[in-house]
């Protein structure tokens, strides 16, 4: 059965890929810029971009896997709005994912995210 953790990365079944002894990816001048655009956006308000930046330490393809960081930025994203980054949090505090599980705070985005429109919080 897939972990949520899986979930949260976007697989749909366990590969073999054990996430706790994942290689760590060498930095490239690509990786780098990448996050930096996105958080100048993300620090000028923009919801989206600290979600999508969430999703790049969450997923672990193009920047190491972090789930402190990820957690981070959909904070962000969530406080700013993103229905994605509050659905994306709830998830994170439902299942004490980079962060101390708190059920409250989980149906607290949840709500918000279905609140916005977001089909997957409902």
């Amino acid at each position: 059965m897939p972990d949520i953790r899986d979930k949260l990365a976007g697989r749909d079944s366990l590969d073999g890929d054990n996430l706790s002894a994942r290689e760590e990816k060498p930095e490239t001048d690509k990786e780098v810029a990448l996050p930096i655009g996105l958080e100048q956006q993300a620090e000028a308000g923009d919801g989206s971009a600290a979600c999508q930046l969430g999703d790049l330490y969450r997923i672990g393809e193009v920047l190491k896997q972090d789930w402190a960081k990820a957690f981070h930025w959909y904070e962000i994203g969530a406080s700013l709005g993103d229905r994605e980054a509050q659905n994306n949090l709830g998830t994170m505090f439902l299942e004490g994912i980079g962060c101390q599980a708190d059920k409250a705070q989980a149906v607290y985005w949840y709500r918000k995210s279905a609140e916005r429109g977001n089909k997957d919080a409902q």
